[in-house]
């Protein structure tokens, strides 16, 4: 297994995915596509960058939720973590921490899908 790849495995674990949707594959990437656009990550950021909580709450568990469907693992525990931050987080230090957290694992997630759609559905 290549390092890309072994990275890849990580963050998605398409084999859980696939068995999710009844091994169709085109259904799959169709999902992950969708994933590009659905708004909780920017209604997370959003939420954050105005104060309100409730409102990256909600996106969080949205994202957690769509996240674990497509088994992205490590960003369902990242925003698992954040979920329960962002509860006792008191601090511009802890929310910058958990803003930057759910960035980079998002990103990784993004950028994991992006590369099993290539490979598997050109």
């Amino acid at each position: 297994m290549t390092e890309k790849k072994a990275k890849e495995a990580a963050v998605l674990d398409a084999e859980k995915g696939l068995e999710r949707f009844m091994g169709n594959k085109g259904l799959y990437c169709q999902y992950l596509e969708k994933f590009f656009y659905d708004p909780a990550f920017e209604e997370f950021m959003k939420g954050l960058s105005i104060g309100d909580q409730t409102m990256a709450n909600k996106a969080l568990i949205t994202l957690k939720g769509t996240a674990s469907n497509l088994s992205m693992d490590k960003l369902v525990q990242t925003v698992d973590a954040a979920l329960n931050g962002l509860r006792s987080c008191d601090s511009e230090g802890e929310l910058q921490r958990l803003m930057d957290a759910v960035t980079e694992s998002y990103a990784n997630a993004c950028e994991a899908a992006r590369e099993y759609m290539a490979r598997e559905n050109p």
